[in-house]
């Protein structure tokens, strides 16, 4: 099923055909040829706590128009609300954005033409680790309905500002110092479980003949693990292509 749902505040980047690399460890590699299902770890689970939070100019976006009011500031974006309303609509906002960390599950992607070493070194803890490379289209394609996708804004919390409502802008956006990740991101939202205790992952079915056009070995891995990863891929019946990190490539003089 193709990923239907559309939104103003998922960005789609220039070429829909740009890979996506995911790197993993072996054990989390296991798991998605056992389950045949990728991972969605809830919002909140992600490992930064700056997570679904925003930049310091939207926690006092109301503040400062309340202010500005007392100031005799003629420019007033809500002259029909009065101060009282304001700040419990800011605290509503406040108490959605907690909640949707807690209701939103998050698949994560290093969006690139090429590999980085960057990324196996921060997303696998040892030298067994892998690497499953897919395109932004075919995730997007393979994706349920009622499902989002679209590449992380990275931007400076003390300075700069995100759309004040809108719920999702704090989830398609992360601080400067995460920017190496080059980030895409599908994320799918339990509104049904909206105020409950759901889940800290959620498993979502897909085709990894489709998904997958490419699995990497780590660059450090030894020369055994090579085996190890076809065998189970085999062992699943995924015949995608494995191969050695061309990062561990021996340098010509």
């Amino acid at each position: 099923m193709a990923a239907k749902v559309n939104h103003p505040s998922f960005l789609q980047p220039h070429d829909p055909d740009v890979p996506l690399w995911r790197y993993m460890d072996l054990s989390k590699f296991a798991d998605l040829l056992q389950r045949r299902s990728l991972a969605f770890p809830r919002a909140d689970r992600l490992g930064d706590p700056f997570e679904g939070s925003v930049p310091v100019s939207n926690a006092l976006h109301i503040q400062k128009v309340i202010e500005a009011r007392q100031n005799g500031n003629s420019t007033d974006p809500y002259e029909m609300l009065d101060d009282e309303t304001l700040s419990d609509m800011a605290q509503q906002l406040s108490d959605a954005r907690r909640q949707m960390i807690k209701s939103c599950y998050v698949s994560c992607w290093h969006m690139n033409e090429h590999e980085s070493l960057a990324m196996w070194k921060v997303y696998s803890a040892s030298d067994e680790a892998v690497c499953i490379r897919t395109s932004y289209r075919t995730l997007k394609e393979l994706l349920p309905d009622k499902s989002f996708i679209g590449q992380v804004s990275y931007i400076n919390y003390n300075a700069d500002q995100i759309p004040y409502n809108n719920l999702f802008a704090p989830l398609v956006h992360k601080r400067m110092s995460f920017s190496y990740e080059r980030e895409a991101r599908a994320i799918i939202c339990d509104s049904v479980g909206m105020g409950q205790d759901l889940p800290d992952i959620r498993y979502v079915d897909v085709d990894l003949g489709q998904l997958v056009d490419r699995i990497f070995i780590s660059p450090d891995a030894p020369d055994w693990f090579l085996d190890v990863v076809k065998g189970l891929a085999e062992t699943y019946g995924l015949t995608t292509p494995i191969e050695r990190s061309e990062l561990s490539a021996s340098p010509l003089f």
